[in-house]
């Protein structure tokens, strides 16, 4: 039906007419069409919520206590927490699943904060075209011309990717996050 669609009224018939283009239709209505409308009602589908706050410390009852409020009112130097829920609304397992998130702009890395259930955390210091487990290391020219890998700096992370170890099996959630610095 979708194929005829785009036929005018008038050369119809004179298609129908040919057997090879009957059975080339009925091949794709009967046996192509099927097999590809199960298959996206199996696929998994994983949705992504981020949640943003602010991270404060308050010093009550003789302590520091670290808590989040709403990010709303962020400015230099506030510690920005960002949380990641996914979750597989498709019929299948996800498997091999990968998130990837940049780090937002106006905002530093903070060294070591990437965290994901069952994840596999990596991260990029090249707008996400390389990844590497943390820490990242950068290659610098040195004065006298020799080349040397050094940890690279909280400024230069770019992204953050997590790969998930485990399947997600429908209607499963787990969350990953990461802390960044306003600038």
């Amino acid at each position: 039906m979708v194929l005829m669609s785009n036929i005018k009224e008038g050369n119809a018939l004179n298609i129908f007419k040919n057997r090879k283009i009957v059975m080339m239709l009925l091949f794709l209505i009967l046996v192509v069409m099927p097999g590809k409308l199960t298959a996206q009602a199996e696929n998994p589908e994983l949705f992504i919520k981020i949640d943003v706050a602010k991270e404060v410390k308050q010093f009550k009852e003789n302590k520091w206590i670290t808590q989040t409020v709403s990010a709303e009112n962020a400015r230099r130097d506030d510690i920005l927490v960002y949380t990641i829920t996914y979750t597989n609304k498709g019929q299948s397992a996800a498997t091999d699943a990968t998130i990837v998130d940049p780090i937002p702009t106006g905002t530093v890395y903070l060294l070591d904060s990437a965290w994901g259930e069952k994840a596999e955390i990596t991260c990029s210091i090249n707008n996400g075209l390389l990844f590497q487990k943390p820490p990242a290391k950068t290659t610098i020219l040195k004065s006298d011309g020799t080349r040397e890998e050094i940890l690279a700096p909280a400024n230069l992370y770019t992204h953050i990717k997590w790969t998930i170890l485990k399947p997600v099996p429908p209607e499963t959630s787990g969350q990953l996050g990461f802390k960044v610095i306003v600038q």
